[in-house]
């Protein structure tokens, strides 16, 4: 890719990422969102410099005991200043697990995020400041006024999750939960009715080596191959680890 269109496709990436930011503040209280983003600092993202080679600029990390060397260009909000993380969340486009900044062009970057919808994220988490995914699933369920089970689909127990309104119970979530042969739950997977968005979401929560996983993607493209999904997450996170020597040897 030339300079001039990494330049391009990183000012829509930054233009997009600063419009989902804001979302999250009060848009109401202009001066106080600024003001925040101005304490905050650029996003991690933004240091991306489109002129040097995009797999060479990178931070180091370290979550739940293992060293991570993940690449600028992934690394969506304000991570903690120093290695040490509680959680760092990572932007991805689905299924090839690549970044924005490696678009060809502003038409490519277009066809992804508005006509596709392939851009996903994966939260990556300390399980020691975190619930286990069967307390989470719980913690859920309280929150409920009914709930409908629909049997089991492609290894997963699913369920209709309903909130109390005004006007009576309404759809929450689609619930999907993944158990072990002791019944016990490993995995669970909310997504957003179809019928309530033009581009309903999951989100897939599940443990893998010692960290906390929360990955999300569109339902409608993504869902049916959900255990692909999981795995892709897996493979990429692990491809940023830093290997001790002694697991280097190991592994010859």
């Amino acid at each position: 890719m030339s300079n001039r269109k990494r330049i391009i496709v990183a000012t829509a990436a930054l233009a997009l990422f600063i419009l989902v930011s804001l979302a999250f503040l009060d848009l109401e209280d202009k001066p106080r969102a600024v003001s925040l983003l101005d304490h905050l600092g650029p996003p991690e993202m933004s240091k991306v410099d489109p002129k040097k080679p995009l797999d060479e600029q990178t931070r180091i990390f370290e979550i739940a005991g293992r060293r991570f060397e993940i690449p600028l260009m992934y690394i969506d909000g304000w991570p903690e200043p120093g290695e040490q993380q509680e959680s760092i969340l990572l932007e991805v486009i689905w299924p090839e697990m690549t970044s924005i900044w490696e678009l060809e062009n502003r038409a490519e970057y277009d066809r992804v995020t508005k006509k596709e919808r392939r851009i996903g994220w994966i939260l990556l988490s300390d399980p020691s400041r975190k619930k286990s995914v069967s307390d989470q699933v719980s913690g859920l369920r309280r929150r409920l006024i009914k709930e409908e089970s629909l049997g089991v689909h492609d290894g997963l127990e699913r369920h209709y999750w309903y909130h109390k309104r005004p006007d009576g119970p309404k759809l929450w979530y689609d619930a999907h939960l993944e158990r072990d042969a002791e019944g016990n739950i490993i995995s669970f997977i909310d997504c957003s009715p179809i019928e309530k968005s033009k581009t309903p979401t999951c989100r897939h929560y599940f443990d893998s080596n010692g960290i906390k996983f929360k990955i999300s993607y569109n339902r409608k493209t993504f869902f049916s191959d959900w255990r692909d999904q999981r795995e892709r997450a897996i493979n990429l996170v692990n491809s940023f680890e830093i290997k001790s020597k002694e697991t280097l040897e190991s592994e010859k």
